[in-house]
């Protein structure tokens, strides 16, 4: 692992971010996931292409409880993403104690690139998740991530105009992504390199970035 994965590891071991007045960025706690579960619930039919018919939909959502209900209480990722060990990080936004959102993001084993693959927020809190996606730019900026991944399912036209908004660009679609109807968006940092594009193919060219701050 080279220096900068190994300052990711540690630098992200505590981050509480706080303005002086409105939400708390902090690292999901095992006493936190009884509160983070419903919000992320609300949030499956942005997150994963839901049946149509109602009793496959429940079905559908019975076990994504399930299991993402798992993966929090193991700290692991939802998906079956092979990760760099140590860097998963999981994260929630609060407001007046209450949970809002809940994101999660990592560092992708196969080629060292920033994923962030769960963002989700309460109905009356969407503007929050610009909050944590910025979050999640600002600390894997830190620790000298240069790329950073995500997929959004294509039908949730908030968050993708939001990503466009704060500087990802789409990014062909594989076969299994347009199977399960998903968009793969990218993030370069300022001077960064692209180390993965589709299919497993790498390629290597160093782009321009754009951020925001909030």
């Amino acid at each position: 692992m080279n220096c900068s994965l190994i300052s990711f590891a540690l630098l992200f071991s505590a981050v509480i971010i706080q303005a002086s007045e409105g939400p708390v960025i902090s690292a999901l706690t095992q006493e936190d996931i009884a509160q983070a579960l419903p919000v992320l619930q609300d949030c499956f039919h942005t997150l994963v292409r839901l049946p149509e018919d109602q009793q496959q939909r429940l079905q559908k959502i019975k076990a994504l409880s399930q299991h993402v209900e798992e993966a929090l209480t193991k700290n692991v990722p939802v998906s079956n993403a092979q990760i760099i060990e140590n860097t998963l990080r999981r994260v929630v936004i609060k407001e007046d104690g209450d949970i809002k959102g809940v994101a999660d993001y990592f560092l992708r084993h196969s080629d060292g690139n920033g994923y962030i693959e769960t963002l989700c927020t309460t109905q009356d809190c969407k503007h929050y998740n610009e909050i944590l996606i910025q979050y999640a730019i600002d600390q894997m900026k830190q620790n000298n991530i240069p790329t950073i991944l995500t997929h959004i399912l294509e039908t949730d036209e908030h968050n993708i105009e939001l990503h466009k908004k704060l500087g990802f660009v789409p990014v062909d679609q594989t076969e299994s992504e347009k199977a399960e109807s998903m968009v793969l968006f990218r993030y370069v940092i300022k001077g960064g390199i692209i180390s993965t594009l589709k299919g497993g193919h790498s390629t290597s060219s160093t782009k321009g970035g754009t951020s925001s701050t909030i």
